[in-house]
């Protein structure tokens, strides 16, 4: 059995990245401390962390480190078609039981995900015809991307992508609204990873979309509004839930805002919906909040 991963003293401006070596369990791994502006290429991992009652673990450096079950299901999906996979992750790449370096690292987030090469979220494993979902949101924005500046009404735009899945609308709706229900999207943290990230690729099981086409999906549908709904008989039994997309529509404004501009007021509106999984990640969040608008926004 090996031994409890020992966490060496991280230097400052330092950070650590790791890196998977191949698919077979456990997961061998190394993790290095590199000088944040010399790490090189690597992506970063937005995720829900999960209950820490259900823990998995990998090898890293010869040394057994524990993870939470869904960040072990996300590493062995998505490093699968990736290896090696460099990349960044809070819970891993974070000496979780050492206060002090949590805070410097938190204070260096917006450096660590605007430098990553790709944002990668992971939503979960599949499940509750997920795969069905993501498909059929890139159909409607094939659909959408042709006539999204002419002016039509939302009747006629909600039957436009009522018609792309037309033998099985009630299936279909409904697994869009449950992927949009996911615990990703009420967390607290995605605000900042979201924003920042140069690239950004959610990931579900096997199944993945690029955040361009989910935003511009979760425009046209804050567009129509419970149009979608009244415009089908067949999806009267759903329930339209605009905070379900708001989060999303919200994130879009924000990486759009110009630098001047402080959004601290988009910002605290977002995270009223959303959940930290502790009462400190919260405050840590904050702190963060507040150094990131000091430093990007506030200009003396």
């Amino acid at each position: 059995m090996a031994t409890a991963y020992y966490f060496k003293t991280l230097a400052h401006e330092h950070i650590r990245v790791l890196t998977i070596a191949g698919p077979d369990l456990p997961l061998q791994c190394t993790l290095i401390h590199v000088p944040i502006e010399d790490a090189g290429e690597y992506d970063a991992l937005s995720y829900v962390w999960g209950s820490s009652d259900r823990t998995e673990f990998i090898i890293c450096d010869g040394q057994r480190l524990d993870v939470t079950s869904n960040l072990h299901d996300a590493l062995c999906h998505i490093s699968k078609n990736r290896m090696p996979w460099t990349v960044w992750i809070d819970g891993v790449c974070i000496d979780q039981q050492n206060d002090e370096e949590k805070a410097r690292q938190v204070g260096r987030m917006d450096t660590i995900y605007s430098s990553a090469r790709c944002v990668r979220v992971w939503l979960g494993l599949a499940g509750d015809e997920s795969d069905l979902a993501i498909q059929a949101i890139e159909d409607m924005v094939q659909v959408i991307e042709p006539v999204k500046f002419q002016i039509i009404s939302k009747r006629d735009f909600s039957h436009l992508l009522l018609s792309t899945h037309q033998g099985n609308a009630l299936t279909t709706w409904s697994s869009i609204f449950k992927l949009y229900y996911r615990p990703w999207f009420r967390r607290l943290w995605i605000i900042q990873e979201a924003v920042l990230a140069r690239e950004l690729t959610l990931i579900c099981g096997d199944k993945q979309i690029s955040w361009d086409s989910f935003k511009t999906f979760t425009d046209a549908i804050m567009t129509i509004g419970p149009s979608i709904i009244s415009a089908s008989p067949i999806l009267y039994s759903l329930q339209y839930d605009q905070l379900m997309f708001q989060g999303i529509g919200q994130i879009n404004h924000i990486k759009r805002w110009p630098q001047k501009q402080a959004p601290l007021l988009g910002l605290l509106s977002i995270a009223r919906q959303r959940q930290a999984t502790d009462p400190a990640g919260s405050s840590l969040w904050h702190a963060w909040t507040c150094q990131w608008i000091r430093s990007k926004f506030i200009h003396y």
